[in-house]
């Protein structure tokens, strides 16, 4: 009784007819995990099965029709459909999924929304994941970095197919889907190596040992390319995630700056150390490592993190959402109880983009996700919903009173 309830309340909010105490009652019941779930199924289903005339903003209708345009023709001249692994048959099912998975990111933002009291809380618990339309504004960041060698010369990895991409004393640079790793197999010396993703980028290295590192965007690390002596030493700055190969006879250390260091054995962990941050963020997912800062000694459990303040203290939380910490590697905008300024930082990083103020910052916390693979005005559309205006001028978000 209740799924038929919830059905004929989502087909009348795609319609138009819902009424306001309705919207009360749907919004109660996403915040059930079951409805969620029920929710994604239902709008696929609906989409797929009927011919809605989905009233959406002139913007909206103009990059679903560019969005649909140009993948019928890339399907024509390809032969194939969108997915590389669906059948033919869903071709247009799969499009219009994807079409209205942006104006469902809006109307879940909305319908959390309504949950939310006068304060100045606003939460948005019922995302979906997105795809890109296509559009006039800024597009989405993706994968790519650049390599700077011990020489100085510098390497676009983005520009470039698979392949070896650089030799430096023996030692070859390989290119493999977008990942850099390293042969020293011929290595006649060690050298130090930077890998840099400026913003609107994200990139993955396999260090020498094997290890696994994904650098977020306006990031960057320094490694030898070949580990010796008695650890495995790498310097970061901004964000990057590891899972480190296990070696007890070399640990492996990560340092943020002259004072902070992270001793590792066999881990996966995220650093987030961005010079706009008041804290040097570390949140263990397995194994274990130890923060040092001069004097004070941290060792972390799984499900913890470990924020370094800026008078050098360091403090532990427990049972954290880890999940929230690694979102951005699996492409996702993981905004759960986020102060409005450090939403504001993740999009200048991600879109590559200088955001303004023409008024007071306004003091919001969200709650909630968003896909990275949406354009700019559909983020700050999704966003508009708890009041805050936007616009966009070339690379510049204005933050509207």
């Amino acid at each position: 009784m209740q799924a038929d309830k919830f059905r004929e309340l989502i087909e009348k909010y795609l319609d138009e007819r819902i009424q306001e105490e309705e919207k009360q009652l749907l919004a109660s019941m996403l915040q059930d995990q079951a409805y969620i779930k029920m929710f994604d199924e239902m709008v696929l289903e609906l989409l797929t099965n009927r011919t809605y005339e989905l009233e959406t903003s002139q913007a909206i209708k103009a990059s679903i029709d560019q969005y649909l345009h140009e993948q019928v023709n890339a399907t024509r001249e390809a032969g194939h459909s969108f997915s590389r692994t669906a059948p033919q048959v869903r071709l247009w099912h799969t499009a219009w999924f994807r079409v209205a998975a942006v104006i469902i990111v809006v109307l879940g933002i909305a319908i959390g929304f309504l949950m939310s009291d006068k304060s100045t809380r606003k939460e948005a618990p019922v995302l979906v994941n997105g795809g890109k339309l296509g559009g006039m504004d800024v597009a989405p960041g993706h994968e790519g970095a650049i390599l700077t060698i011990a020489n100085g010369e510098k390497i676009v990895l983005d520009s470039l197919d698979n392949g070896v991409v650089a030799t430096q004393s023996g030692t070859l640079m390989l290119l493999n889907n977008g990942a850099l790793s390293y042969d020293h197999t011929n290595a006649s010396a060690v050298n130090y190596h930077t890998l840099t993703t400026p913003r609107g980028r994200q990139f993955q290295l396999r260090l020498p040992d094997g290890s696994k590192v994904w650098l977020n965007a306006a990031s960057s690390i320094i490694y030898p390319t070949v580990f010796t002596g008695k650890e495995r030493l790498v310097q970061i700055t901004g964000e990057a995630y590891f899972e480190i190969e296990k070696d007890a006879a070399m640990p492996f250390r990560v340092k943020v700056d002259d004072q902070v260091g992270i001793a590792v054995l066999g881990t996966r962990f995220n650093v987030k150390a961005y010079p706009d941050d008041k804290t040097v963020q570390t949140t263990l997912l397995e194994g274990a490592v130890r923060v040092d800062a001069d004097d004070h000694h941290l060792t972390m459990k799984p499900g913890e993190q470990a924020l370094l303040q800026p008078d050098r203290h360091i403090v532990l939380e427990g049972n954290v959402d880890v999940e929230k910490a690694v979102a951005w590697k699996e492409g996702i905008f993981y905004f759960e109880e986020v102060p409005f300024t450090e939403i504001m930082h993740q999009l200048e990083r991600w879109y590559d983009i200088e955001v303004k103020y023409a008024g007071p910052v306004p003091s919001l916390h969200f709650k909630g996700k968003l896909p990275q693979d949406l354009t700019l005005s559909q983020v700050t559309e999704a966003l508009k919903e708890v009041g805050v205006n936007f616009s966009i001028e070339g690379r510049t978000l204005t933050v509207m009173p």
